[in-house]
């Protein structure tokens, strides 16, 4: 465990096809969860942002790809601006104190999917941990009022994250 509280940020993007199932990725940081504006000028950031912007992943597959995890990396590090997308909005404070806060907002794309983001403080918890934790679908339908069932797919190596899971 860490000396100092850590956020983990997750953005969830429902799949046309795919109803409710959607792929989600975790970005560790500090305790203070980064600023959220993106300035005018051209910085060295920018075309990260801009290729965050402008990656399109498939909407047939539901496995989550090499190529989803950079779609998520870089939407979570970064706000990136979605022409056309509502703005964000609050839907969810949750507080533990001692044990954890999380926060939720959702924003609806141009395209009607919704798009969610949560920042959840874990004092005293490393990244692994709270991958450990969120990640067991069992354990997970019992604590979070969002995910209501489970469904092992394909069997493989729970600890490397090779189950495939709805």
């Amino acid at each position: 465990a860490s000396d100092a509280a850590s956020y983990i940020m997750t953005v969830h993007e429902p799949r046309d096809g795919v109803g409710s199932r959607g792929a989600a990725a975790a970005v560790t940081g500090p305790a203070t969860p980064p600023q959220r504006e993106v300035s005018g000028g051209a910085t060295a950031s920018t075309a990260a942002v801009e290729a965050a912007a402008a990656i399109c992943h498939p909407r047939h597959v539901w496995y989550v790809t090499s190529h989803d995890l950079e779609f998520f990396r870089l939407r979570a590090e970064r706000d990136v601006i979605v022409h056309g997308a509502g703005p964000w909005s609050h839907i969810m404070d949750r507080d533990v104190p001692g044990s954890f806060l999380y926060s939720a907002w959702r924003r609806t794309l141009p395209n009607g999917l919704t798009e969610y983001r949560s920042i959840t403080i874990l004092p005293d918890c490393s990244p692994l941990e709270y991958v450990d934790f969120s990640f067991d679908d069992n354990a997970r339908c019992r604590w979070e009022g969002f995910m209501v069932s489970a469904e092992l797919l394909e069997a493989g190596n729970q600890r490397q994250r090779q189950q495939v899971v709805r």
